[in-house]
């Protein structure tokens, strides 16, 4: 299963601060996968592909005050966080999805580059689970 075969490096209940833990929670990402690996890289292929894109359009939408467009950005990427086991990235999401219907803009601008820190977390650790996902999916030599 995914998440055993990364537990060493995953399991962040057992780290001391926010900043040792990993940005993916592998067990969540396992368990939404029903432990099937090839869902799992697709699903994590699809953050990839879609989240710069996500915050790109939370950007533009925040500079013109757009806080509504905002919110229906956020609450996407919500979603597709959650569903990984991104559990920092969709607490942030989830914070600035509240922010925009509040009409906090300060709030918004405040959680863009939390959220972009946060993206990039998630980022840099897809290439780690993809690594041990494939070989997984191609067994032994």
């Amino acid at each position: 299963m995914l998440h055993n075969a990364m537990q060493s490096t995953a399991n962040h209940h057992d780290l001391p601060n926010a900043d040792d833990r990993t940005a993916i929670n592998l067990e969540i990402l396992s368990k939404h996968s029903q432990g099937n690996m090839a869902f799992s890289l697709a699903l994590l292929q699809e953050l990839e592909d879609s989240a710069e894109s996500h915050l790109e359009t939370i950007r533009s939408h925040a500079a013109v005050h757009n806080l509504s467009a905002v919110g229906e950005s956020a609450h996407s990427l919500k979603g597709a966080a959650a569903i990984i086991g991104a559990e920092h990235l969709a607490k942030l999401a989830a914070e600035m999805e509240e922010g925009s219907s509040d009409g906090n803009l300060d709030r918004v601008k405040f959680l863009i580059e939390e959220l972009h820190l946060e993206l990039s977390k998630c980022l840099e650790q897809i290439p780690h689970i993809r690594a041990i996902g494939q070989g997984t999916l191609s067994g032994p030599n």
